[in-house]
C-alpha cells in the first residue's frame, strides 16, 4: 500500500495531471476528477483559480505538512 500524499503532492499531482489532461486514459481521467471534486470542496473559488501560482510561490493551499 502506497504512503497518503502530502498537500503539495496531491496539488502537484493535480496540475501535472491537469496540463495533461487531452492525454490521459479513462483510469487517469477518473482520478483527475476525484481530485479536482476534492479540491473544489476544500478551496476557495480564488485559491483554485490561482492554484498553479500559488504552488509555484510554494504555498501549501491545503495546509498539510
Amino acid at each position: 500500500m502506497i504512503d497518503r500524499l502530502s498537500g503539495r503532492e496531491f496539488v502537484a499531482t493535480y496540475l501535472f495531471l491537469k496540463n495533461r489532461e487531452g492525454e490521459l486514459d479513462s483510469t487517469l481521467t477518473a482520478l483527475l476528477a476525484r481530485m479536482e471534486k476534492a479540491l473544489f470542496a476544500r478551496l476557495s473559488i480564488d485559491e483554485f483559480e490561482n492554484l498553479e501560482e500559488l504552488y509555484r510561490s510554494g504555498v501549501d493551499v491545503l495546509h498539510d505538512g
